[in-house]
């Protein structure tokens, strides 16, 4: 949402054709599998020629299906009509943070590689001289999210506000860049930090077999790096969680009507193929009166995880059967 709200903001102050009608002041969009997004676009100062802090994205979506992939990642992933998600309700993006420096525009807009979602000239941002930073306050107002051709009150709703901040670095000058491009490199393609101020919750709704779950996130820090692996003979992404940390409250089918426990990280998660699960690291989960461990690791081929509890019970199984992907 961050993303795309910054990409209206971009559409917005970009200048008009010779041609070009005069823009109204709120634009519908038809969406690639069907249905549409209304933007809105408010400027915390109308004079000002590029984004600044406190302008303001407004989305109203409307049954809007499109593909949408994060990070290298799709969020569904399994065959290509999977990635596509059903998006419904309202979205208010403020910017918070915007330091963009003027080559960083060079850098977007160069050419994408070929078989990769990430543009090669992302390869450069290493040893990097400037510093590109973004920070978003998102506020979800009765969002949906599903995979079917419409959502309805058994998908998943979201109400409240996270925070997000992307940065990265990039060198100082085109040659530098034209330098990296080639090569076996690993290089630093953003950090992505999610977080909540004091007050702020999110709040997650659903349905299952009839009957209604609400959970409620607060107090979450999140951060990580995104690096590309970088070769001649393919690229992929590590993903590196430094930071984890959140409250979550509720209900659901498997927890119960009324369950209560926090998360935090106790070793970095480092990812080096998400698909196999090559991973490491630890995290635990405090619940009433009971501490959880979940431990990834390697062995030979095979990515792990291993679950285990003060109270007594273990579980451990593959990276996939953990996040139940099913991966043909």
């Amino acid at each position: 949402m961050s993303s795309l709200a910054l990409e209206y903001a971009e559409y917005r102050h970009s200048p008009l054709g010779e041609d070009e009608p005069p823009r109204p002041s709120v634009d519908e969009f038809p969406c690639d599998h069907g249905g549409s997004v209304q933007a809105r676009y408010t400027p915390v100062d109308p004079g000002n020629e590029g984004i600044a802090v406190g302008d303001e994205v407004r989305f109203a979506f409307k049954q809007c299906r499109q593909e949408f992939e994060g990070f290298g990642i799709a969020i569904f992933d399994d065959d290509e009509e999977d990635d596509i998600v059903t998006i419904n309700g309202g979205v208010r993006v403020v910017i918070t943070e915007f330091n963009v420096p003027e080559l960083f525009g060079k850098v977007a807009s160069a050419p994408a590689q070929e078989g990769f979602v990430m543009s090669k000239a992302l390869k450069a941002l290493k040893n990097a001289e400037q510093t590109v930073s973004v920070g978003t306050r998102v506020a979800y107002s009765a969002l949906q999210i599903g995979d079917g051709e419409e959502v309805d009150a058994t998908d998943t709703q979201f109400d409240g506000v996270m925070r997000a901040r992307f940065s990265t670095v990039i060198p100082d000058d085109e040659p530098a860049i034209i330098a990296k491009m080639d090569g076996d490199t690993e290089t630093l393609l953003v950090s992505v930090a999610t977080s909540q101020e004091g007050g702020e919750s999110l709040k997650v709704s659903f349905e299952e077999d009839g009957k209604g779950y609400t959970q409620t996130v607060t107090e979450f820090r999140g951060e990580m790096d995104l690096h590309c692996l970088c070769s001649d003979s393919g690229d992929s992404i590590r993903h590196t969680i430094n930071e984890l940390a959140y409250a979550n409250t509720g209900s659901d089918p498997e927890l119960g009507d009324d369950f209560s426990y926090t998360l935090q990280l106790e070793e970095p998660i480092v990812i080096d193929d998400f698909e196999l699960g090559f991973s490491s690291g630890k995290m635990l989960t405090k619940a009433s009166g009971e501490d959880i461990s979940t431990v990834f690791s390697i062995s030979g081929e095979q990515g792990n995880v291993a679950i285990q509890s003060t109270g007594g019970a273990t579980w451990s199984g593959s990276f996939a059967e953990y996040l139940d992907f099913v991966i043909d």
